[in-house]
């Protein structure tokens, strides 16, 4: 197993963050030939009703600074995660992937207080990476230019004047009130 690289899962930059979705690209990464999301399943529950978030998917788990991560996706070469709600900063923190009781070598990133970046649409054309993942606010469904995905050319539609659209991102830092680290929350 070997890690190749470790970045923001939104920005692409090896700068991370506590609580970032993080892409990590590599070979061996899991069992899983097809690759899978987390589902149902792999939450487990606590006594006062609220979720647990993974920290392993089919015999892969991943540790920051040697504290587990909530995994989301795992593939052979790629795998995404939830960077725990760490402190550490600054440069060398080791990152490690286990699989089935094997652990990879250790690749160091850095990281921030803050690591914000926003999600954006990768079509497969020349837009890839130009517009933000965005929906509009009264019906969910997705912003962006008509034809966006030539595949699907009505999947997004544009943004209108005063309208209220929701934007994703990630790394923007300790939320106000605290979030319990690896809970589900709306």
């Amino acid at each position: 197993m070997s890690i190749v690289s470790v970045q923001n899962g939104a920005s692409f930059q090896n700068t991370l963050a506590a609580n970032t979705y993080v892409t990590i690209k590599g070979s061996g990464l899991s069992t899983d030939t097809v690759g899978r999301i987390w589902a149902g399943p792999d939450f487990s529950s606590n006594s006062n009703g609220t979720l647990n978030m993974p920290t392993q998917l089919d015999g892969t788990s991943v540790t920051v600074n040697g504290q587990l991560a909530y995994l989301y996706y795992v593939s052979p070469t790629q795998l995404n995660f939830i960077t725990p709600n760490i402190t550490a900063t600054g440069n060398g923190v080791p990152v490690v992937v286990n699989l089935n009781g094997q652990s990879s070598s250790v690749f160091s990133v850095t990281m921030q207080s803050l690591a914000p970046a926003f999600f954006a649409y990768y079509p497969g054309t020349a837009d890839d990476g130009k517009y933000l993942v965005a929906q509009h606010a009264a019906d969910s469904t997705d912003v962006g230019k008509v034809g966006l995905y030539p595949t699907a050319p009505n999947l997004t539609t544009p943004a209108k004047p005063g309208e209220t659209i929701v934007l994703y991102g990630t790394g923007f830092g300790p939320t106000s009130p605290p979030i319990a680290p690896g809970i589900v929350t709306d």
